[in-house]
């Protein structure tokens, strides 16, 4: 299971990286005439001008102030953007760091439950054998009681018999 959350913690990861880090040049006012000018199709993209400059002619487009105040808010938010991606991509290093360190943490608390489940199975062997230990036929009390009947009525029997003997 720690496994798998690794792996899937990792592809996603690098998943991301892949799509962050993709050097694609930072687009133009154009790319976002589809989100402020959505109505806007086909060839009226905008009209084509001769503009005066410092005293060259420059061809340039023309729209609706109400677009390019939508492309001018989307395009000085391209730097932000920017800086966000350097963000995550710091965080990116960070959460590799971390999962790294946590499949550490992981083998360590794997080799801790190895020698855990020896030291439990040691102390169940020692105590299985301190019962057996206790059981043993040797260690009845039932069998000393009658051994030691057995020979005071011996002892009681021969010194009985002695006795009888040295009266005689």
């Amino acid at each position: 299971m720690k496994n798998l959350l690794v792996l899937v913690c990792s592809v996603l990861i690098f998943a991301f990286a892949s799509t962050a880090f993709a050097e694609e040049p930072l687009p133009g006012p154009e790319a976002f005439l589809d989100v402020c000018a959505p109505g806007i199709t086909g060839a009226y993209r905008g009209s084509w001008i001769n503009v005066e400059v410092a005293g060259d002619s420059v061809r340039a487009r023309w729209f609706p102030a109400d677009i390019i105040r939508c492309m001018t808010i989307r395009t000085t938010r391209l730097p932000l953007y920017a800086a966000r991606v350097q963000v995550l991509d710091h965080r990116i290093v960070i959460l590799s760091d971390r999962v790294v360190n946590l499949q550490r943490q992981a083998d360590s608390a794997e080799e801790g439950e190895i020698v855990a489940v020896l030291a439990v199975d040691a102390a169940v062997r020692g105590q299985r054998e301190a019962e057996e230990s206790r059981d043993a036929w040797h260690r009845s009390r039932a069998l000393w009681f009658a051994l030691g009947a057995v020979v005071t009525a011996a002892i009681v029997a021969l010194t009985g018999y002695a006795l009888g003997q040295a009266g005689d």
